[in-house]
């Protein structure tokens, strides 16, 4: 009997600190799938792409999908027009709760809105189960985001299960880059960002006819040059 007890003890233990939430994320081209693995005994997890923009699945680590938040700091690979970029980014978001609420995969979710990096945003999270965990950046809820999309429509995340099994991280891979790798702060990326656009259109000329033009506008999630994402650059 005691023994029972003790494996049910462990087995609930297992699934409250560990746990591997699948989303599909629509952005303003494609839709892609991607798998968030949580460990909070480790105080680590890692959004881990699994199916990209093309509809392939994706299995192995690497370093262009890096992307691991241990404790409160994520570990970024991203990009700039030019070239890749691995940065350490502490992002927050100010929630403003709403009475609003939705059940998703037979949750019963609450919701909060926040303005974060130039698009206001809600989200739907399951409260008290993972707190402060969600897909991609966001965090600072006390539960689970399992729903957020941004009021423009162009951006969503959606949980598609939740599944209860160990999550598949690995921990050597992770260990081995936050080591090996140098990883810029977020206003040092933003700075590189700008000054590698303003770079591109300086070295650029019109090859376009007498009255045509060429305009830069980029897609990206977060507003870090904010006419590029509105009007774009004329160049």
């Amino acid at each position: 009997m005691k023994k029972n007890i003790l494996l049910f003890v462990l087995l609930f233990s297992h699934l409250f600190f560990s746990q591997k939430i699948e989303y599909s994320y629509k952005n303003i081209d494609s839709n892609l799938k991607f798998d968030l693995l949580i460990d909070s005994t480790l105080n680590i997890s890692q959004w881990k792409m699994v199916q990209n923009a093309k509809g392939e699945n994706v299995s192995k680590n690497n370093l262009n999908t890096f992307f691991v938040r241990k404790k409160n700091e994520y570990y970024i690979s991203d990009k700039t027009i030019s070239k890749r970029v691995l940065i350490k980014d502490k992002p927050e978001q100010n929630w403003e709760k709403t009475s609003e609420t939705k059940i998703i995969l037979g949750y019963n979710c609450n919701t909060a809105i926040t303005f974060f990096r130039g698009r206001k945003y809600k989200a739907y999270y399951i409260k008290d189960i993972f707190p402060d965990f969600g897909p991609w950046k966001f965090n600072g809820l006390e539960g689970l985001i399992l729903e957020i999309a941004s009021e423009d429509n162009q951006y969503n995340f959606t949980a598609t299960k939740v599944d209860l099994v160990k999550p598949n991280i690995d921990l050597e891979f992770i260990t081995e880059k936050l080591q090996e790798k140098s990883f810029i702060n977020w206003d040092e990326f933003t700075s590189e960002y700008k000054k590698d656009i303003d770079n591109f259109i300086n070295k650029e000329t019109c090859n376009c006819s007498e009255d045509g033009k060429n305009i830069l506008k980029i897609k990206k999630i977060e507003k870090i040059y904010p006419e590029l994402h509105e009007t774009g650059i004329i160049y």
